[in-house]
């Protein structure tokens, strides 16, 4: 911690004023010395309060800014959101539709059942089975005479 000593109007120097920090000659030189380091620290103290305030006004600022830029932006941001999934539900209905078994029976292929239940296998049924044969656009039934086995190639 600084000491300043101004004991007074002497000529010799004492102890004290060897040891100090700073030696003036007066008292009020003292005093002048104390007011004008406090000064300067008011002065720094008011400059540093000033750039907060006008730190935190510039970020509320530029904060109030951006808040208004997306505030502005989420219409359209919400119906392009709201354009591409509605797009991608529609690539889904038209796939579900696509793969539905009234459009396959449309192009042609068959369900066949025995006993209500699909037939996956030639081993699902034997001779004298009753099977159904479903179409788009109706059904009939058959006996089953004779099975056939397809016979895979391996090489």
């Amino acid at each position: 911690m600084p000491i300043i000593t101004g004991i007074g109007h002497q000529r010799d120097d004492t102890v004290l004023d060897a040891v100090a920090h700073t030696r003036v000659k007066t008292p009020t030189a003292a005093a002048e010395i104390l007011i004008h380091a406090m000064t300067v620290q008011a002065a720094r103290i008011d400059n540093i309060r000033t750039n907060i305030v006008d730190g935190v006004r510039k970020a509320m600022s530029d904060a109030r800014r951006r808040l208004q830029l997306v505030a502005r932006s989420m219409p359209v941001a919400t119906a392009l959101f709201m354009q591409e999934h509605h797009h991608k539900l529609d690539m889904w209905q038209q796939l579900l539709q696509s793969a539905s078994p009234e459009n396959i029976l449309a192009m042609g292929y068959t369900l066949t059942t025995c006993n209500g239940k699909p037939i996956r296998s030639v081993s699902d049924v034997g001779a004298g089975d009753m099977v159904v044969t479903h179409l788009a656009d109706g059904s009939f039934e058959s006996t089953v005479n004779k099975k056939n086995l397809n016979i895979k190639n391996n090489g």
